[in-house]
């Protein structure tokens, strides 16, 4: 009837269903609400523990060793993916950025992901890379 309209997903148990209806008709004004069941599906994983070894970058600042845990999604048997622990990385980052040598957390997210994966997809050595100055 082109009206507007707002699609808002509540991932609720079904226990809560009422009181978050209730909640949005008086917050929002609906006058009705659709229910969509879905499945969620677990992918399998293991745990890999990451050590980073920053060296000393001047007599102040002495070498530093992080460890970062990384979930390794697997699926038959290969490895599909990482995903570094941001707990670890936030804490991580803190400490980096502390000791005088500060990076992203999409950096270190970064690092940590690929390190994790460099046993499982490819030999990084034999990787060629090269960056072009902007």
């Amino acid at each position: 009837k082109g009206r507007l309209g707002y699609l808002i997903f509540i991932d609720t148990e079904p226990e809560h269903q009422d009181e978050i209806i209730q909640y949005l008709a008086q917050e929002v004004g609906t006058i009705g609400v659709r229910i969509l069941e879905s499945q969620h599906r677990k992918m399998d994983y293991l745990f890999n523990t990451v050590t980073l070894r920053f060296p000393a970058t001047s007599p102040e600042t002495p070498p530093l060793t992080i460890t970062i845990s990384v979930k390794l999604v697997t699926s038959e048997g290969r490895v599909m993916s990482a995903k570094a622990e941001y707990r670890d990385l936030e804490s991580a980052v803190h400490l980096l950025t502390q000791s005088g040598r500060p990076i992203s957390m999409s950096g270190l997210r970064a690092l940590a992901e690929l390190a994790a994966l460099k046993n499982h997809h490819i030999d990084l050595a034999q990787v060629e890379v090269e960056v072009e100055p902007c």
